[in-house]
């Protein structure tokens, strides 16, 4: 299957793809004579949230719909745990009805959600405080020969199309993950977890039930999008101090000066117990996704 990350990439480049800005209107309107044909071996990657919300639409725990639907892999420059649909990815995806509509759609994914606009969303390095700029780009992306879809009488602005497919709120959440992962980035991730990664990186992003049973925090205590929140910077934590371990801090030789690896005192307290901390007590509007 081509890298079609790389593909995006090269098309933007070379100016080959068009770019959206908020008010900028484009056609664009599925047709029942192509409906479906486009979920057919497509590499529909899934951010956490991504994953835990189509569970809820079928009423399946994150592991079991992870083990019916989805397929682990890890990025090649990153070694990020990264997940995808994988019926999608070989052929027809499991949720195309005969019609050519979509079981899951009001649970579908970003991707899913978005096309055909795509997003390039830049995350800069994080600074000593953990502070990362964010800069999204928004583009149309070259439809497939058969797609009738951009020969449609309906236009859109960029604001219209995000709004009416719930994007807006679906970006946002999956900019708080790729934060975690460009700060795994600037850790240096790669260099001291070339293996599988670990088994708290993995419950903290893809087993939030588990979490939520393990140490009884029911809905009503926090709600889904804030506990997702609250998780990915429990996340940062994770990887701040298992990154000082290996030697890697940002921003290092202000981190050597002080000699400190974090103002909490791990020794009264285990990592998990500490995350689970955040999970509890930490306020969503403190973050700066």
């Amino acid at each position: 299957m081509t890298n079609w990350r790389e593909t995006i990439k090269e098309e933007l480049t070379n100016g080959k793809l068009r770019c959206l800005k908020t008010g900028d209107r484009f056609r664009f309107e599925c047709h029942p004579d192509c409906m479906g044909r486009c979920c057919n071996r497509a590499d529909i990657t899934m951010d956490p949230w991504d994953v835990e919300n189509m569970a809820r639409g079928l009423a399946l725990s994150c592991a079991d719909f992870v083990d019916q639907y989805g397929e682990m892999y890890y990025a090649a420059d990153t070694n990020w745990p990264t997940m995808r649909l994988r019926h999608a990815a070989q052929g027809p995806c499991t949720f195309l009805l005969p019609d050519g509509r979509c079981r899951i759609y009001p649970y579908r994914p970003r991707n899913c959600r978005a096309y055909p606009v795509g997003r390039s969303l830049y995350i800069g390095p994080a600074d000593s405080a953990g502070v990362q700029a964010v800069q999204a780009d928004y583009f149309m992306l070259n439809t497939r020969d058969f797609c009738l879809g951009p020969g449609a009488n309906r236009t859109w602005t960029l604001d219209e199309w995000l709004r009416d497919s719930d994007c807006t709120d679906f970006f946002r959440l999956s900019t708080a993950h790729l934060r975690v992962k460009a700060l795994a980035r600037d850790l240096h991730y790669r260099e001291w977890n070339p293996g599988s990664p670990p088994m708290l990186l993995s419950l903290f992003l893809y087993e939030p039930d588990l979490l939520r049973e393990e140490f009884d925090i029911s809905e009503g205590d926090v709600d889904h999008r804030n506990f997702y929140y609250r998780r990915m910077e429990a996340l940062k934590f994770l990887l701040i101090n298992l990154a000082a371990e290996q030697g890697h801090r940002l921003n290092a030789g202000e981190a050597e000066d002080s000699g400190e690896v974090c103002t909490i005192d791990q020794a009264r307290m285990t990592m998990l117990e500490l995350m689970v901390g955040f999970l509890n007590n930490v306020d969503k509007q403190g973050y700066s996704w």
